[in-house]
């Protein structure tokens, strides 16, 4: 009788990422964060747009970036409290229609 077979399950990224940037950081000067890039498909009410996506740490989002001072709406810290969260630019908000969650007063 033959046994159960499983997939394997691997995770793709760069293993010990945490220890690559504990050492990058011990360099006078250095500043370094962990990113995830990937693609994805925006849609809402009918409009599909490709999007390329960036992830990060939120908390570690002001060391590396100054989007903060461009945002118009929201705030980098609800990323924090919702992992389902996502920054979009104005044009894609404009593509997409608008959405009504951009419309809050």
């Amino acid at each position: 009788m033959l046994g159960q077979i499983k997939p394997r399950i691997e995770k793709n990224g760069i293993r010990s990422y945490k220890m690559v940037l504990a050492d990058i950081r011990k360099i006078p000067g250095a500043l370094a964060v962990g990113i995830l890039n990937g693609q994805a498909i925006a849609t809402y009410a009918g409009i599909n747009m490709t999007a390329n996506l960036t992830g990060i740490v939120p908390a570690e989002l002001e060391q590396v970036s100054t989007i903060k001072r461009y945002m118009v709406e929201g705030s980098i810290n609800n990323l924090a409290t919702n992992e389902q969260s996502v920054l979009i630019g104005l044009r894609m908000a404009a593509k997409l229609g608008n959405p009504p969650i951009f419309n809050r007063s």
